[in-house]
């Protein structure tokens, strides 16, 4: 899968210091330590799926550390205006 993850809300958010990395069906995110501010990174497919009738699962091995201001979000949707996000 590749794509881009550019803008939340119109203000240019991605950031490379929120490393990435897929591997043998496991995609894996590293928060940007010590930054202030916004900064998210992922995977947004470039094709559509159709979820009508059908499941989506995540497995989460390690959540943000709760001292940090670190969030684990997970959308999935055609755009800002229909998805489903889980915090």
């Amino acid at each position: 899968m590749s794509g881009t993850l550019s803008t939340v809300n119109g203000a240019s958010v991605y950031s490379s210091a929120v490393k990435v990395q897929e591997a043998l069906g496991r995609l894996s995110l590293t928060p940007a330590a010590g930054a202030d501010g916004l900064h998210y990174n992922g995977l947004v497919s470039i094709h559509s799926h159709d979820f009508a009738g059908r499941l989506f699962g995540v497995q989460i091995v390690q959540i943000p550390d709760s001292q940090s201001n670190a969030e684990l979000l997970i959308s999935v949707g055609r755009d800002g205006a229909n998805l489903y996000r889980f915090y």
